[in-house]
């Protein structure tokens, strides 16, 4: 047998066993489903420890590149980035189909967890946004979407988005340490007597150029304006439409009026002093 006719008979046979792999993956989640929610991610777990344990060890020796770990298990999932976008420490984690994560130029993710557990969810990074320290963005359940505005910066934060919600951030937006947004309660709350759902997942969004401080809690159903401050260790449980701001407090209420901001930390003299 010629080459060619072996490399024929070697890609007839792949196409065969395409839509074979398509029909498995699920079937292998209905029908071993302790196998697919706990031995699966065990492995993924395992593999990602001893890639960070490898580049730990190559960076003491002085050399060495980033892991990148990838754990994909379902169909039609894409991660969609160019060579200008930086990724230090990062985890991709999908677990469900038709998934999209899309990261734009000159975007910087030193350490970081993309992960996505659910059907039909997409993660959209602006161009030049820098996760300084460390972000989670977390898309648990079908339909859930985050999108971050070009030019913003995070410094660490956990951003956990639930079924059929979104989170949107805006451009040039300034996060701190400690942050943590959620667009729903994480688990179910039940009417006594109707049994029914009443904590369903609402939106939560940010228009641009708004700041948070340190230790800031962001609940559910919350839409924030443009150029709005949000103080340190506040807990925002409610929306403001209104820009210019500065909201504090916990629960989170507005203290002044008026203001803007700007990301320089050298202060000019005293106007008084």
């Amino acid at each position: 047998m010629q080459p060619s006719d072996f490399a024929h008979k070697l890609s007839s046979y792949t196409d065969k066993l395409a839509p074979l792999k398509s029909t498995i993956a699920p079937l292998k989640r209905r029908l071993f489903p302790f196998w697919y929610e706990n031995i699966d991610p065990l492995r993924d777990e395992v593999k990602r420890l001893d890639e960070l344990t490898k580049f730990t060890e190559a960076r003491l020796n002085g050399r060495g590149e980033p892991p990148i770990h990838r754990a994909i298990h379902g169909d039609n999932n894409v991660i969609i980035y160019d060579d200008s976008v930086r990724l230090d420490i990062i985890t991709f984690e999908i677990r469900g189909s038709n998934n999209t994560i899309r990261i734009g130029s000159g975007t910087h993710v030193r350490n970081g967890s993309f992960i996505i557990h659910g059907d039909n969810c997409s993660i959209t990074i602006g161009e030049n946004v820098d996760f300084e320290e460390w972000i989670l963005i977390l898309l648990e359940g079908e339909g859930g979407a985050v999108e971050i505005g070009q030019h913003t910066t995070i410094l660490k934060a956990n951003l956990v988005i639930g079924p059929h919600s979104r989170l949107t951030i805006g451009e040039d937006c300034m996060m701190s340490y400690d942050i943590d947004i959620r667009t729903s309660d994480q688990h179910l709350m039940l009417d006594a007597e109707t049994r029914k759902v009443i904590n369903h997942p609402e939106d939560v969004s940010f228009g641009d150029h708004v700041w948070l401080g340190g230790k800031v809690t962001v609940l559910k159903g919350v839409h924030i304006a443009s150029d709005s401050i949000i103080g340190f260790g506040a807990l925002v449980t409610k929306s403001c439409d209104e820009s210019g701001v500065v909201l504090a407090g916990f629960p989170a209420k507005v203290v002044k009026r008026g203001v803007t901001w700007d990301r320089s930390i050298e202060f000019p003299p005293r106007e008084d002093a």
